[in-house]
């Protein structure tokens, strides 16, 4: 009977349905997006994944350039929606492992300026934060080509949605 009346005076002091206690003081981990941690800090589950969001800010000459993982080399791309496939810069192929030869070069493109050759070639994986996709198409520049690598249609078209508002580049997988 003691035993029941001290878990009956527990009960009352904690009010059902008192809200948990948020502990402020913790700090994000590394890789934790902000709604990860906010659930962290409330005492909630996780959130379910979403597939991945990005946001790229258009840079001071108004491009959006964007750090992108290819074959697990960083790369700086510039956002081209006119460009069908990634194309790759001669050196930034180099970078990611891909050794082209000169009879690598047998398809002829229209770029801003003018015709040039360039080498197809599959990627194996193309990462912005968390959007990743697999066997991506793209090509490779000659050496004379361009020196910025462009991030084309062959990506960008495989996302849910990408749209530009606000000078920000929305990517969403």
């Amino acid at each position: 009977m003691l035993l029941r009346c001290a878990l009956s005076a527990v009960l009352l002091l904690v009010p059902l349905g008192a809200p948990a206690q948020h502990n402020t003081t913790l700090t994000p981990h590394i890789g934790e997006t902000v709604q990860q941690f906010e659930a962290r800090r409330r005492g909630l589950p996780p959130p379910a994944p979403s597939g991945g969001t990005v946001v790229i800010p258009l840079d001071g000459r108004g491009h959006f350039l964007a750090d992108v993982t290819v074959n697990g080399r960083n790369v700086k791309m510039l956002v081209d929606t006119g460009a069908t496939r990634i194309a790759l810069s001669h050196s930034d192929a180099e970078f990611v492992g891909l050794r082209m030869r000169s009879r690598d070069f047998v398809k002829r493109v229209a770029t801003a300026n003018g015709h040039v050759m360039v080498a197809p070639v599959r990627l194996d994986e193309v990462e912005i934060g968390e959007i990743s996709l697999r066997d991506v198409e793209a090509v490779v520049q000659g050496p004379d080509g361009s020196e910025i690598s462009l991030l084309g249609m062959s990506f960008l078209s495989r996302l849910k949605s990408f749209e530009t508002s606000g000078g920000r580049l929305v990517l969403r997988q």
